[in-house]
């Protein structure tokens, strides 16, 4: 029976570089960036781009939507024998450019330097996600020589609630799966714990008033003033009760989006004020 090492070779040879950095290419030019607003999430182009590519392979795949026109695909690669299921996960979604100008490079252009490939999403995830799809492209073209099951699931919606993980575990992928990795950045490391997270919407309903008569009113953003401090308090308080993990650090409650009135209305006290918590939490 040949050994891990050489099954490993074998399949390495089939790796195709070129094509590889080109469908990274255009993967980071397609702009699925996670937007709260849009009911799609904008992951719709780039899981097309996905599609096609294993149409063109041969592969075959499930596509469900987790939303409405937010697909999952998952990929079964059977090996030559019964054996384990191995899962390999990445997501289609990114996270904004942001401020424009603090780019060196257009964002969206997968522009290549020094060997580099230079774009939102290269890193996070994208590049992950075009690494698991060429790997197991060259398990196929090798012969699946191994025992068990390649597993690939491809993701929406990690940037916002997780959709498409948790329509991943509802619809049973999970069932039977030996093991995971996920193709995160965390360059040659291998991580092997995750901080849990929460995402907290907090509503705040005042009256409306005319500044100068703020007695007439309900300012919401005074109470939305006492939830940040109240948050240092606990999460301080968290801290103190718990022990800082060796891998993970520490809990963390972070007030990440307030919102509240607008700039064209700097006089008049607000009807509404939001506001969004990141919460990260750790193992015991």
């Amino acid at each position: 029976m040949p050994s891990l090492e050489s099954r490993i070779n074998a399949a390495q040879r089939f790796v195709d570089a070129d094509a590889l950095v080109g469908t990274l290419a255009a993967l980071v030019r397609v702009q699925s960036v996670y937007d709260p607003g849009r009911p799609d999430g904008n992951e719709l182009a780039a899981v097309d781009l996905v599609a096609g590519l294993l149409d063109e392979w041969g592969m075959r795949y499930r596509r469900r939507e987790v939303a409405p026109g937010r697909p999952n695909i998952v990929v079964d690669l059977d090996g030559r024998d019964p054996g384990p299921i191995l899962v390999f996960e990445g997501h289609t979604d990114v996270v904004t450019a942001g401020d424009l100008s603090a780019w060196s490079v257009d964002p969206f252009a997968a522009e290549i330097r020094d060997g580099r490939l230079y774009g939102r999403g290269a890193c996070d995830m994208k590049g992950g996600l075009v690494a698991m799809l060429y790997a197991a492209r060259a398990l196929q073209l090798a012969g699946c020589d191994y025992a068990g099951v390649v597993r690939l699931a491809i993701l929406a919606d990690e940037e916002g609630m997780m959709l498409g993980a948790k329509g991943f575990v509802a619809d049973g992928e999970l069932e039977g799966v030996a093991a995971a990795i996920v193709c995160e950045p965390e360059g040659d490391r291998l991580c092997i714990a995750q901080k849990g997270a929460i995402r907290m919407k907090v509503s705040l309903q005042g009256r409306m008033a005319h500044g100068c008569m703020p007695e007439q009113g309900i300012n919401p953003i005074s109470a939305l003033g006492e939830i940040i401090v109240e948050c240092r308090r606990v999460e301080a308080e968290v801290r103190a009760a718990s022990p800082t993990h060796a891998l993970l650090g520490r809990f963390s409650l972070t007030p990440t989006v307030a919102l509240a009135g607008e700039q064209a209305q700097g006089n008049v006290i607000p009807a509404r004020a939001e506001l969004v918590l990141d919460i990260r939490t750790t193992a015991e």
